[in-house]
């Protein structure tokens, strides 16, 4: 077995993923948007209370781009201007939310910040639109649950090298 596994999307963040292979997983690293208990706590657990599961990146990117738009939304009205597809692209490409929304909702995901950029080139690949401050949380599972190990404002464990696959 490799001495390391890193990997990202595939199921790996899914309960049912856990519950199926149960401790061959320790030690796998996944990379994810978003791990329940670290970052807007109280928003997951409420999540949880709702729906009987966790929270998980899709839907805090999710939960996340609805507040976007909501503050985008008031921002146009405080404005005094009509809600248009002209005035929500001049007020996405202005916007800049730091820390939490402006209604007081803490931002879920493991950055402070969203502001989106015109443009930008990565590796000669042109991207538009982007969060630049957008990360993604690195997880690995150990004692059977997904713990965050980096970035270190979201972090609840450290990372263990190398993986044990259980055994």
């Amino acid at each position: 077995a490799p001495k390391l596994m890193i990997c990202k999307g595939n199921g790996y963040t899914e309960p049912s993923y856990t519950a199926a292979v149960s401790k061959m997983a320790e030690g796998i690293t996944v990379a994810t948007e978003f791990v329940a208990g670290t970052k807007g706590k109280e928003i997951s657990d409420g999540y949880k209370a709702a729906y009987n599961t966790d929270m998980n990146g899709h839907s805090a990117e999710a939960f996340t781009v609805v507040e976007i738009y909501a503050e985008a939304f008031k921002n146009i009205l405080d404005a005094g201007k009509e809600i248009t597809p002209e005035t929500i692209q001049k007020e996405l490409s202005t916007i800049k939310i730091d820390g939490k929304f402006k209604n007081g909702t803490a931002m879920v995901l493991p950055y402070d910040k969203i502001e989106f950029c015109q443009e930008t080139n990565i590796n000669g690949t042109k991207y538009l639109h982007s969060n630049l401050n957008g990360a993604l949380t690195m997880t690995q599972f150990q004692g059977g649950v997904l713990k965050a190990i980096y970035p270190d404002s979201v972090k609840t464990a450290e990372f263990k090298y190398p993986a044990t696959y259980g055994k």
